[in-house]
């Protein structure tokens, strides 16, 4: 089953909670990390793998995914077989990973690329795409917002955007207005995992995006020029 993002609207939550967590955590954490939709290990040696796989095993749970951080052609390999739903990869990794139309593939964009570049991602065989900020913050602002929707006017397929677990209701309720298809929380702890279920709470109370008022053209300037008065008609002159 690969990450396919377009099945969010068929499910309750109004976004996706995917969540990057490290090897001990994942194995200590379980129960915890069953809040999320998916899960996301980084894979940056062989013993990360194993881990991978165990995750993919369980029968119940959010789905596994790999994050290819290791230049071994032999890990990537091992982690490409290992079962997992999908991959995320950045853009310098070789194009041998589109290839593969049994997993969900899922690209990570830094946010200040091009027009141009950023479009490109609809062009690609991609499931969804990371965005990467370079500050990001513990509170949304307007500017990130402006760089979000820029990222989702340019950008085809559905964006994911990371996000702190102290991120309030209110915050959650605006990236999912503006069309961001799921949230991404780095878990590199177990008391952070345990941390998960109000984050789920959270996104779960999320309300339905109102639709959009549809855009003017061009803007209504008002005229600044005084009525002119009413052009009476002349009276002809009666005939003698």
């Amino acid at each position: 089953m690969g990450f396919m993002l377009a099945k969010v609207a068929a499910e309750p939550s109004r976004m996706q909670l995917v969540v990057r967590v490290s090897t001990e955590v994942l194995e200590k954490s379980a129960k915890n990390l069953g809040k999320a939709d998916a899960l996301i290990l980084d894979i940056i040696k062989a013993d990360d793998v194993s881990t991978l796989e165990e995750a993919v095993k369980a029968k119940e749970g959010p789905i596994a995914g790999a994050r290819l951080k290791t230049s071994s052609a032999g890990t990537v390999k091992k982690a490409l077989n290992s079962g997992c739903d999908f991959v995320v990869f950045s853009p310098d990794a070789p194009v041998s990973l589109t290839r593969d139309d049994q997993l969900g593939k899922v690209i990570e964009m830094e946010s200040g690329l091009s027009d141009i570049l950023l479009r490109t991602a609809g062009d690609l065989p991609l499931d969804a795409v990371i965005a990467v900020e370079k500050e990001s913050g513990e509170i949304l602002t307007i500017k990130r917002l402006m760089d979000l929707q820029r990222m989702i006017y340019l950008v085809k397929p559905p964006l994911l955007v990371k996000v702190p677990l102290s991120f309030s209701v209110e915050e959650l309720q605006v990236l999912c207005d503006m069309g961001i298809k799921g949230v991404l929380v780095e878990v590199e702890e177990v008391k952070t995992a345990e941390k998960l279920a109000d984050l789920r709470k959270a996104i779960e109370s999320l309300k339905k995006p109102s639709p959009r008022k549809k855009d003017k053209m061009c803007p209504t300037v008002p005229s600044l020029k005084a009525e002119a008065a009413p052009v009476q008609e002349e009276e002809e002159e009666e005939e003698e």
